[in-house]
């Protein structure tokens, strides 16, 4: 991953909104970011961290990350972090944004986090985890091996052995070779497959040979049987056949007698067929076309006496309507001839109208142009009315204004104020919190002194100190008194002896027979006795000790979280006297000196911002009323000049209007009524279309009544001629019936009744030529049944005989066939289960193999061992990769091992090449153990996600380092250079400054937060 451009703010101390341009960082090769203590160096790290990953080492979700992460004086929270990664140079962005509630100071808004890919010249909007994906490390590795903040650099070299083999399973994905559980599963599918084996073979059981010998011999017996008796049905089969064959002819022939003497009863009518056909063949002829003729010129000839009688009648009815009409279009025709009078009457009526309309026009617009006058002066007054009370309200509003105190001073003020009273409340708060925490400690400490009944004031840390040495001293004294009772009891033995020796006798413990001074002990048994009193009062003051120690453990668990609280507390109040002595060092002003003068002063505001918005409001509907009034004012105006013009031409067109009326005399209608002209104007308009409308019609009759006629005249000449022409054919067509009869064996009523009777010749000759046919292909039939018959006979009660023997045949076959196949499937059952045995067993022996070699796996994966094995071996890679920088480094001194529980140690070559823990090098070897470590685990992970760039950033103080370790990392750094790798230093220390020229300056500035200025500015 190489980081392109990184845009911030209102993060910590970032207020305005800056933006980073890594390409000019990197393109050097060795970068730094540099500044003082608390200067914000490292919240660029941080927001790299947080835009990719949404998380920080800073704050987590408890320590109500969104409020804390933003500027105080920012109201608004904003990340922009843009890289390239993979192997295509692949560009992505990652954005987090959060906005401040404007009516809530303390409430931020949820952090947004979006992520985008840069494609087609767009940036694609993507899923969060994607950008897990791409960078290839989770959070805790990306802080281990690419941007390492402070503190976390040496973490690499200082984790055990457990964590730093989970770091290299989750780096190297060696998650793969935890093949234990797979191996398990494997297993478990094969102790499955061989119960299942075992399962089938005691299923099959044991097979005799003997068996399967025995049901070959009663299948080859059920075989011969069968094939005798299929040799039987065959011959029964055959004979069978035959018999079939013969009844099927003699069937036959029955049937073919009987259709015969059938057909034979059918012969008369076919005969008497035959006769007709040849009759109606004969007239149809001769004599059908004649007649057909003649019958249509019978009808032609009625026909056409009917059309002419009809014509005739109404060519006469349609003469008498025209001679009416005629008349009655004579008379019309004179009124007709008059109507031009009356339409000039008719125009010169309608130009009086509009004369008298005109004039009544001329009268109404004349009262209307007075009473406009009089509104348009009354208007001009109120306009100069509206326009003194505007500018009394623009002097009212400009002294308002001058009134309105500074609400950018007073909001900042407030805002002090605000801020100010929050570091109160919230010293009130902790100082409760104290209070209270004080209160339960004295409990906790009067609790312990009832349980240790003491008054006196221990403290607590020793209380438990003095409990453990407690008992301590009262197990010595214990011990003490347990010799001694051994003693005792040893005294009480000896005794027994003494008291048991005689003389000449031997001793139980040294043999001798001579006993010249016998033991004597006195009180033993007393003292043995107070011994073992004191034993129980010690043991019982241990116990009853050790039970005070058990019931205070979680006395002090309590006390400790208690203690450690209000330490916190007391940190916190501290800090907030700080921010309160700091707060009132901002107060800068003057007046308002409390927060009740600044809420009058907005309350002032307030009021005279709500006075002001009443006066504009009502400035601004005077102007739009001024405005509509001069409005009003233009339009009376010109609605004056356009009634004096109407009125001028109204009078122009009734004095042209009165030159243009000739018959009338106008001086007799002025006085009238336009109704009443209007209804005169009707009359007449009525009369004349009516004129017209009766001439027009009447005329069209006449026209149309003397076209019929002469159409009807025609159609009677027409249908004369045609009548004539049909009778000439009808007495043409009586003379041919006429010379045909005479030459016929039939009368005229003989031909027509045998032509009614019509047939459809061909059919019926096809009826008797079929049933001609029919006869001679029966007779043929039957000839050739006698012949193929052969003289023989045909006996039923034989042919029944051996219907009812072929089946038991077959039974029986059936039979034996059934019992064939039962033996063959026990036979082949028998086999294959022979087979499933042997394949079976020889699977199960496979299966038994598999499980030792699983066996051997299992053990070989058990407790993570190989991936522990595997992990082992990337380290000493790692530590090899490592070392070919870090033995450079230390000029061939120094190189770094892993021992045998893969820790990290060093061998010295300066001291015989003896190893040492890592732990005792310098500053500036330890850093370079580290950084070697870390650009080989950089180097690995790079190769494990494709990535073509190495890019490495450290977040380092070196202020601890001494001068001569400083030159070490200085030289470290330098050599990178030729390396061709990108890396990023974070350092206070102003020395590194002068050796790193492409860096990045970071000022804290009390007003605007952190300014970022690049050298090359």
């Amino acid at each position: 991953m190489i980081p392109v451009s990184l845009t911030i703010e209102g993060l910590y101390s970032y207020q305005k909104k800056q933006t980073v341009d890594f390409t000019k960082l990197t393109r050097a090769g060795l970068f730094g970011i540099f500044g003082q203590v608390g200067s914000g160096k490292s919240s660029i790290l941080e927001a790299i961290t947080f835009a990719l990953y949404g998380e920080t080492d800073r704050l987590d979700s408890r320590d109500n990350r969104k409020y804390n992460m933003m500027n105080l004086k920012s109201n608004e929270m904003f990340i922009e972090f843009v890289f390239v990664t993979g192997i295509n140079n692949n560009m992505y962005m990652a954005t987090a944004k959060s906005r401040r509630n404007s009516k809530n100071f303390d409430d931020v808004k949820t952090i947004e986090r979006l992520a985008y890919k840069f494609e087609n010249n767009d940036w694609i909007p993507i899923e969060l985890n994607i950008l897990e994906n791409v960078i290839g490390l989770s959070y805790e590795n990306f802080k281990r091996t690419i941007i390492i903040p402070q503190g976390k650099f040496q973490e690499f070299i200082q984790l055990g052995n457990k964590d730093r083999t989970q770091m290299l399973k989750e780096l190297f994905n060696l998650g793969k070779f935890e093949l234990y559980y797979k191996v398990a599963a494997l297993e478990t599918k094969n102790n499955e497959k061989t119960q299942n084996i075992d399962g089938q073979l005691k299923q099959l059981g044991e097979i005799n040979p003997e068996q399967i010998e025995i049901l070959s011999k009663h299948h080859s017996l059920a075989k011969t049987q069968i094939d005798n008796l299929t040799q039987e049905l065959e011959l029964k089969q055959s004979e069978e056949s035959n018999y079939n064959q013969l009844k099927i002819l003699f069937d036959k022939k029955g049937e073919s007698e009987k259709t015969k003497a059938e057909k034979l009863l059918n012969k008369n009518n076919i005969e008497k067929l035959e006769n007709n056909i040849k009759q109606y063949e004969y007239c149809t002829l001769y004599f059908k076309n004649i007649f057909e003729k003649k019958e249509e010129s019978i009808k032609a000839v009625n026909k056409l006496q009917t059309l002419l009688d009809s014509d005739e009648k109404i060519y006469k009815s349609t003469l008498k309507t025209l001679s009416d009409l005629t008349a009655k279009f004579e008379k019309i025709k004179v009124e007709f001839d008059n109507k031009e009078i009356t339409l000039k009457e008719i125009e010169e009526l309608n130009k009086v109208c509009k004369i008298i309309k005109l004039e009544m026009d001329c009268s109404e617009i004349s009262v209307r142009v007075k009473k406009g006058e009089k509104i348009s002066i009354e208007n001009l007054k109120k306009i100069e009315k509206l326009k003194e009370e505007q500018e009394e309200l623009k002097e009212q509003l400009k002294t308002k204004k001058l009134k309105i105190p500074d609400i950018a001073e007073l909001s900042k003020i407030k805002e002090w104020h605000t801020q100010n009273n929050n570091l109160l409340s919230t010293l009130s708060e902790i100082e409760k919190e104290i209070s209270l925490l004080e209160n339960e400690i004295l409990q906790i400490l009067s609790e312990l002194k009832n349980i240790l009944k003491s008054n006196e004031n221990y403290k607590v840390e020793d209380i438990r100190d003095y409990l453990i040495k407690e008992i301590e001293v009262n197990k010595k004294k214990l011990e003490s008194i347990n010799d001694k009772i051994y003693s005792l009891n040893v005294q009480v033995e000896l005794e027994q002896w003494a008291d048991e020796l005689c003389d000449g006798e031997p001793c139980p413990l040294c043999g001798s027979e001579y006993h010249p001074k016998i033991l004597n002990i006195k009180n033993v048994s007393k003292k043995l006795e107070n011994a073992q009193e004191n034993k129980k009062l010690f043991e019982n003051k241990i116990n009853e000790i050790e039970n005070i120690l058990n019931s205070t453990n979680l006395i002090f668990q309590k006390f400790q979280l208690k203690y450690e609280q209000k330490e916190k507390l007391l940190k916190k109040k501290s800090e907030i006297n700080s921010e309160i002595e700091k707060q009132k060092k901002l107060y800068n002003w003057e007046i308002h000196k409390t927060y009740q003068e600044v809420e009058t002063q907005f309350e002032l505001a307030e009021k005279l911002t709500v006075e002001i918005e009443k006066i504009e409001v009502i400035i601004e509907k005077n102007s739009k009323e001024i405005e509509k009034e001069i409005k009003n004012q233009e339009k009376y105006k010109e609605t004056f000049d356009k009634l004096n013009q109407t009125l001028t031409n109204n009078k122009s067109i009734i004095e042209l209007l009165k030159t243009q009326i000739e018959i009338l005399d106008v001086t007799d209608y002025l006085h009238s009524d336009i109704e009443q002209i209007q209804t005169k104007i009707n009359s007449k308009q009525t009369i004349v279309k009516e004129t017209t409308d009766t001439y027009n019609k009447l005329n069209k009759q006449i026209a149309e009544l003397q076209n019929t006629c002469s159409i009807l005249k025609g159609i009677i000449n027409a249908n004369t001629l045609s009548l004539n022409n049909e009778k000439d054919k009808l007495e043409q067509a009586n003379n041919k019936v006429n010379d045909k009869l005479k030459n016929s064996q039939y009368n005229i009523d003989e031909i027509k009744n045998i032509l009614l009777n019509e047939i459809d010749i061909e059919k019926e000759k096809l009826n008797v030529n079929n049933f001609k046919l029919a006869v001679l292909e029966i007779e043929n039939r039957l000839k050739s049944i006698i012949t193929e018959i052969n003289n023989r006979d045909y006996i039923a009660e034989s042919h029944n005989l051996l219907k009812n023997e072929i089946p038991k045949i077959k039974n029986n076959i059936q039979q034996l066939n059934q019992e064939f196949g039962k033996i063959n499937n026990e036979i082949n059952k028998l086999n294959e289960d022979v087979q499933k045995i042997k394949l079976l067993q020889k699977e199960r022996k496979l299966l038994n193999e598999r499980y030792e070699d699983i066996k051997t796996l299992k053990n070989l994966f058990k407790g993570s061992g190989f991936v522990n094995f595997v992990s082992t071996v990337y380290l000493q890679n790692l530590c090899n990769n490592a070392n070919e920088r870090f033995y450079k480094l230390t000029q061939q001194k120094l190189s770094i091992e892993i021992n045998e529980e893969n820790s990290f140690q060093v061998r010295d070559f300066m001291n015989d090449g003896k190893v040492r823990n890592i732990k005792t090098l310098s500053g500036g070897q330890t850093f370079q153990a580290a950084l070697s470590l870390a650009l080989a685990l950089a180097d690995n992970v790079q190769k494990i996600i494709s990535s073509n760039h190495s890019f490495f950033f450290l977040d380092e103080g070196f202020g601890t380092l001494d001068k001569d370790s400083m030159y070490i990392v200085f030289d470290t750094l330098k050599s990178l250079q030729k390396e061709n790798r990108i890396v990023g230093v974070i350092s206070h220390v102003e020395d590194m400054k002068e050796e790193i020229e492409s860096n990045l300056q970071i000022i804290n500035n009390e007003e605007l937060g952190s300014i970022i200025k690049p050298s090359w500015e």
